[in-house]
């Protein structure tokens, strides 16, 4: 019986040990999750600042090339012009 009772007391302990254990993974699980969260939050924010920029430098080319256009084709009507001079 004694036996019996000191196997089960040290079993007991085994499993109160294997618990502490895993209450300590589950604490840092819960930490690197928080970690990670904290991380992801920053990359979806960088990555809106970055589309409305990318947003913004689109619109910015588009006018350019627009100008652009309307430049050349003015230079194409003076060189005309002046060749008919």
């Amino acid at each position: 019986d004694e036996q019996e009772i000191a196997s089960l007391q040290e079993e007991v302990e085994n499993l109160n040990s294997q618990i502490t254990d895993l209450q300590r993974d589950i604490e840092g699980s819960r930490t690197r999750e928080a970690e990670l969260l904290g991380f992801t939050e920053k990359l979806t924010s960088k990555n809106a600042q970055l589309q409305s920029e990318s947003n913004s430098l689109q619109a910015q080319l588009d006018r350019l090339n627009s100008s652009s256009r309307e430049l050349h084709s003015k230079l194409e009507e003076t060189e005309r012009s002046l060749s008919e001079m």
